[in-house]
């Protein structure tokens, strides 16, 4: 990809007043270049009807060592700075990536059902509220974030993870 923007939804699990973001080049062969990369709550997403006219609020930047731009080795990972930013369980976040020049998206997971919605839109979008239908489309590949954590303010949050095949969602249905 060049000079496009990826915006995944990720839906929180607990409660908290700080998230920082796992990005991945694990599988890649170059440097990957994170110009901008921004964090904002989905005020619409549901697990049911991901859409591309979504509408992000609250956006805040995303940093690394306080700097906007990161750059990846590859086979590296890095972690972006503490965020003030408070969630709470069941929100979705919205992580938008600005990739300015000739990126490849070596490492990425394909992702399928209800937790497959990502999207893709052509300039540096990382602050728009919504993608713009014309030139934007939705996304199976998950590329390059890779985890969330949530600093949790009440010390007896926790949070169940189910690994599996495609049947493991059936579990959080059960459990939230």
């Amino acid at each position: 990809v060049k000079d496009t923007t990826l915006r995944y939804n990720v839906r929180v699990m607990v409660s908290g007043s700080k998230v920082r973001f796992l990005f991945s080049n694990k599988f890649g062969t170059e440097k990957l270049v994170l110009d901008r990369v921004t964090v904002g709550k989905n005020s619409i997403a549901t697990i049911e009807a991901p859409t591309r006219d979504e509408v992000v609020v609250d956006i805040k930047p995303v940093t690394f060592g306080g700097k906007k731009k990161c750059k990846i080795g590859a086979g590296k990972a890095v972690w972006s700075d503490d965020i003030d930013y408070e969630v709470k369980k069941g929100d979705f976040l919205s992580v938008s990536i600005y990739l300015k020049d000739y990126t490849q998206q070596a490492t990425a997971t394909a992702t399928c059902g209800r937790y497959s919605y990502g999207f893709i839109t052509r300039g540096n979008a990382v602050n728009a509220e919504t993608f713009p239908l014309y030139v934007s489309r939705d996304t199976e590949n998950n590329a390059i974030l890779y985890g969330v954590d949530v600093l949790v303010d009440d010390e007896d949050s926790s949070a169940v993870v189910c690994f599996g095949d495609s049947l493991a969602h059936l579990a959080d249905s059960l459990i939230f």
